[in-house]
Order: structure tokens, then C-alpha cells, then sequence
């Protein structure tokens, strides 16, 4: 429950209540503590941007992929370990995007990055399963995920949820 999460001091109307509607600038600040979290563990320089909207998520599902995608940016991470987390609303659907500036997938590749044991470089570890686990979790809300490369090198991975 949302409340119990926050305390009831952030969100006493929310109390003592089951909640399925998650503020996404209350979510985000939750993604922004994880993502520091994990920028932290993995000894990566975050930057973040986010706006506001409303979106239906369960919070577990969505922290699960963003465990997985910042795991995975570790292990492909430029040298000075820098990533981006970004969400933005666009034509009713709320984009959280994640980038890093690593080498990079080739183009032909960014389909298959979410196939389940799928890996680029077995050099960098992992099982293969990361982003075959986000693209299932993004799926169970109802979301896409995708990856694309990004301007001057790295890479974009980039969840799209239904706003509500």
C-alpha cells in the first residue's frame, strides 16, 4: 500500500486504503531513490529528470525492471559510468527512459537483447535473463519496452506505461 510505504503524514487520504493508482511524481521519487540506490552499488554517476502523471503499476513489477535494466547498464557501463533516468508524458502514455554511455547495441541486436538468455558479450557476465525480465514485468502492466541507440554513442531503454 501506497500509504504505508510514505508514512501516513505524505498521504493520510490514502490510508488503511488498497491502492491501485500509483502519482507517478510519488512513484518517481521512489525510482529516483531506487535508481540512486543502484547508481550507488554499481559506482555510476545518475542524472535524472521527471514530470508529473498518474499511471496504473504495481510498484514490485516496476521496481523488478528497474533493478534489471540498472544491473544491466553496469555491466556495459562507459568508463565514467554515467546514466540518465528520464520520465516524460507523451500521447497518453508515460515513458521512463534509461541512458547509458556504454558501446552500445548494434542496430540489428535490440530486438534481441530481450530474448531470454540472450547476451551481447558473455565476456561481461549475467545469465542472459535482465531484460527478458524487464520486457515480462513492463508487459504485466500493460507497458512496452524497447531499445534504441542513442546520439553520440550508448544506449536508450525505454519503458512506455498507460498514463491514467
Amino acid at each position: 500500500m501506497l500509504a504505508a510505504a510514505r508514512g501516513p503524514d505524505i498521504c493520510p487520504i490514502l490510508e488503511n486504503r488498497s491502492v491501485d493508482l500509483i502519482v507517478v511524481d510519488l512513484i518517481a521519487l521512489d525510482l529516483i531513490a531506487l535508481a540512486r540506490a543502484m547508481a550507488k552499488t554499481y559506482g555510476l554517476a545518475l542524472k535524472t529528470s521527471c514530470q508529473t502523471a498518474i499511471i496504473k503499476a504495481d510498484p514490485e513489477v516496476l521496481s523488478r525492471a528497474v533493478r534489471n535494466i540498472f544491473e544491466n547498464i553496469s555491466r556495459y557501463a562507459s568508463p565514467d559510468k554515467s546514466v540518465s533516468l528520464a520520465l516524460i508524458r507523451a500521447k497518453g502514455m508515460v515513458k521512463i527512459f534509461f541512458r547509458d554511455y556504454g558501446p552500445g547495441i548494434p542496430e540489428d541486436e535490440t530486438e534481441r537483447i530481450f530474448e531470454p538468455f540472450f547476451r551481447l558479450d558473455k565476456n561481461h557476465g549475467g545469465t542472459g535473463l535482465g531484460l527478458s525480465i524487464v520486457r515480462q514485468a513492463v508487459e504485466q502492466l500493460n507497458g512496452r519496452v524497447h531499445a534504441e541507440a542513442a546520439e553520440g554513442g550508448g544506449n536508450v531503454i525505454v519503458i512506455s506505461l498507460p498514463e491514467k
